[in-house]
């Protein structure tokens, strides 16, 4: 017998001992296509043969993609068969779930959308024993949609909407600088209000020698003509009036509403605007003049005439201190 012959039988003998299964993915269907990436269960049963040994692994004979006119060779050269490069994205399998002498089921799935049609399909085990497959058919459609296939054309910029409390913030701005400007504002009115009513206790004379004058106006009318001193009857009035002719000395003088502040407020004031002729001595004085002007008032007995003529003493002294601290500028 030829070699050629005995080639032939050995060809022959061969394709006889192929084991052949069929296989079918159940999972898919109408209403359930097969999307990329999707899991789904390929049954395969056939003849009897030794068990896969696991891992097992798909082969798909996938050919290559059709070249353009561009890319065909040149006439006279042989074309050799090639396969497509992508093929062993085209079916996976990702799990065994069971394997046996004649039947196994398999979790599979595909990375490559696509239509395949008589796809011929061999399982390989670890130690590379294969079981071929009667060619199968099965479809993968994309997870694109048709407009992201065709891309997207120019769109307006993207605007991002800002969180509520980014909003919140903005608007607690808003109400602490209106609040800042309501305040300054009512205290610059409240300010010129004051001014205004301090100019308008302005005369044409000296603060020093208005105030004279009116305590000569005083002693006219609680004194009288024939009477040296108040009487007892008069003197908490002539104490009140003498008070407010010295607060109103300290406005004119100062330019302070001695008028409506408590003690500690008008020295407070006197001592911040007039820091050029302040020292503690006049600091000391004022003090006393008003600690005493208000222990007066709150006495319920009348007080006594030599109470009043120390209280105009003490005023008298204080004045003509600062009419000297004015000329010099400090106080010695």
């Amino acid at each position: 017998m030829s070699d050629e012959a005995k080639n032939e039988i050995s060809t022959e003998e061969q394709v006889e001992t192929k084991v052949k299964w069929t296989c079918e993915i159940p999972t898919i269907t109408k209403e359930k296509p097969w999307t990329v990436g999707h899991r789904h269960t390929l049954s395969c049963r056939g003849d009897s043969t030794a068990q896969l040994a696991e891992p097992i692994k798909i082969i798909v004979k996938l050919p290559a993609p059709q070249k353009s006119n561009a890319q065909l060779p040149k006439e006279g050269k042989a074309v050799e068969p090639q396969e497509d490069p992508t093929k062993d994205f085209a079916l996976k399998i990702l799990e065994t779930k069971n394997i046996d002498d004649d039947s196994g089921d398999f979790v599979v799935t595909s990375y490559k959308p696509n239509k395949y049609n008589n796809i011929e399909i061999i399982l390989e085990g670890a130690k590379g024993e294969q079981i071929f497959v009667e060619p199968m058919s099965w479809q993968v459609t994309s997870v694109l949609t048709q407009q992201n296939k065709n891309g997207f054309g120019p769109t307006s910029p993207l605007v991002l909407e800002m969180p509520w409390f980014y909003w919140l913030g903005i608007i607690a701005a808003i109400f602490v600088i209106l609040l800042l400007l309501g305040s300054k504002l009512f205290f610059y009115l409240k300010w010129k209000e004051q001014t205004r009513k301090i100019e308008s206790f302005s005369t044409a004379l000296s603060p020093t020698n208005q105030f004279y004058k009116d305590v000569r106006s005083l002693n006219s009318d609680y004194k009288g003509d024939a009477e040296n001193s108040v009487s007892e009857t008069h003197a908490k009035e002539y104490w009140q009036k003498l008070e407010e002719q010295f607060k109103l000395y300290l406005v004119r003088e100062f330019k302070v509403p001695a008028y409506q502040l408590k003690n500690s407020l008008i020295v407070k004031k006197i001592k911040k605007k007039n820091s050029h002729i302040w020292n503690v001595r006049l600091e000391g004085k004022l003090n006393r003049i008003l600690a005493e002007f208000e222990k007066g008032n709150n006495i319920k007995d009348t007080i006594k005439v030599g109470e009043l003529k120390q209280m105009e003493k003490l005023c008298q002294e204080f004045i003509e201190l600062i009419k000297k601290n004015s000329k010099v500028g400090r106080v010695k």
